[in-house]
């Protein structure tokens, strides 16, 4: 949240009055509002003031005073010393209007404000390098398969779907209101939702029953046994002997009982680098594809929203999925050749 000058200046008066020095002031002001609040440099010029006796917090009439011909240089140095600083932050340290900053920032230096990217862990020289062995394995064990064998690889994971799914866009016009969209409470339904698939399409899909957990006796006793009854309707002779299941590293996924039992049902496991949402295609794909699709549907009870979910995924065509195995192996590669990174498009 950005905030105005005014407030800003209100905050730094409240945090001196309390006895705080400029250097404790500017971090307590990044902690709360983000790193480009202010500089350092601004809390001193405030702090001063107020020292001085000087409680004004409102801007100066500004009528007569000369422009500055070139502001270019100066908005620089500012950016070497506090890249994460705003557009208002850099008015108020500079004496001038947003508008004109704005314009050097875009104009003279073809800047643009970036957005941090999120990613699931911090990435340490460890995390990537084991990333990227994962990745390296697991690209080498897809590879190795030919297109009859590509299509024996079973993945898919777990998600929570929510009864309440609202849309986060519409269309309207400029002086249309603007839709309001409440957040979701603790209390609110969800369904745990299992959905395996190939690269020919879904598998299985399944429903945790209320009061169940899922866990290791869940996967072996219910997803398993089905997973492998649908494959033997595929290969009555063969089962799942030749088939390849890919799973991440969740704790139910890689226990011991379900371990044995994956080995027991004739399954081959493919291994899944560590920490590594944006290499699974349940998690980069399907899941968000689901849920957006969610977003248009409106739900009011547990077996409309089932169904829903069932209806969707059951239209869905092959060349979807064979679309996602072929961005499996391009991340995959993408992954390795930059040293366990996350990826990024």
């Amino acid at each position: 949240m950005e905030i105005n000058q005014e407030g800003l200046r209100v905050l730094i008066h409240f945090c001196w009055a309390l006895g705080n020095p400029p250097t404790v002031i500017h971090s307590q002001l990044v902690k709360v509002h983000g790193d480009g609040v202010c500089t350092l440099r601004t809390v001193r010029n405030w702090v001063k003031k107020f020292e001085q006796g000087d409680f004004e917090i409102t801007d100066c009439p500004r009528s007569g005073r000369p422009c500055r011909t070139d502001l270019t240089p100066h908005v620089q140095q500012l950016l070497d010393d506090y890249p994460w600083i705003s557009s208002h932050a850099l008015a108020d340290e500079l004496g001038e209007d947003k508008t004109t900053i704005l314009r050097v920032l875009k104009n003279q230096l073809g800047l643009t404000r970036i957005s941090r990217r999120w990613v699931p862990h911090e990435q340490t020289q460890e995390l990537m390098r084991d990333r990227s062995q994962g990745a390296s394995h697991l690209l080498q064990a897809l590879s190795a398969l030919g297109p009859v064998k590509q299509n024996c690889v079973v993945t898919g994971d777990q998600s929570w779907v929510y009864l309440r799914n609202e849309p986060t866009h519409m269309w309207g016009k400029r002086d249309t209101e603007t839709p309001i969209g409440v957040k979701r409470g603790l209390g609110e339904y969800k369904l745990m939702l299992t959905v395996m698939f190939s690269r020919k399409g879904v598998l299985l899909v399944d429903f945790l029953p209320e009061g169940q957990k899922m866990n290791s006796s869940y996967i072996t006793s219910i997803i398993l046994p089905r997973l492998l009854s649908k494959i033997q309707e595929t290969c009555p002779k063969r089962g799942a002997d030749g088939w390849m299941l890919h799973l991440d590293n969740a704790r139910p996924h890689n226990s011991r009982e379900t371990t044995k039992k994956i080995f027991d049902s004739g399954f081959s496991r493919l291994p899944h680098p560590p920490y590594s949402p944006d290499l699974a295609p349940s998690d980069f794909a399907l899941f968000g594809y689901l849920k957006g699709h969610l977003r248009s549907v409106e739900c009011h009870t547990p077996d409309e929203l089932r169904a829903a979910i069932l209806k969707f995924l059951m239209s869905m065509p092959s060349n979807w999925f064979e679309k996602v195995w072929d961005e499996w192996v391009h991340r995959l590669k993408w992954v390795v050749e930059n040293n366990g990174k996350y990826y990024t498009k």
